[in-house]
């Protein structure tokens, strides 16, 4: 993550949260939280955890949401959804055990 991005996401006063909005498959829009990212070296990949910022019937208000970071050649954020089953099995334990420490 360069460091606008970072600062964009992570360096805002105590009480502020960064929010993205992101399109879904089917054309709808979700607004998130950035928690944390994490690069994982295993699948040599960088990853946000997020959660919803308004709950709904498809994302609770607790359910984390996982998605793998990129930027383009300008250095914008690009989010991208997991598709490997297991990858997204040991992603997300590693953030359950980044959030519980």
């Amino acid at each position: 993550m360069n460091s606008k991005n970072k600062e964009f996401f992570f360096g805002g006063e105590e009480d502020e949260v960064a929010v993205i909005t992101l399109t879904e498959a089917d054309g709808t829009s979700l607004a998130v939280e950035i928690m944390a990212n994490l690069e994982i070296e295993e699948f040599d990949k960088e990853y946000i955890a997020a959660l919803p910022a308004e709950a709904t019937a498809k994302h609770p208000a607790n359910n984390l949401i996982i998605l793998v970071y990129s930027e383009d050649a300008e250095g914008n954020p690009q989010f991208s959804g997991i598709t490997d089953p297991q990858e997204l099995k040991e992603v997300s334990d590693i953030f359950m055990e980044y959030f519980s420490s």
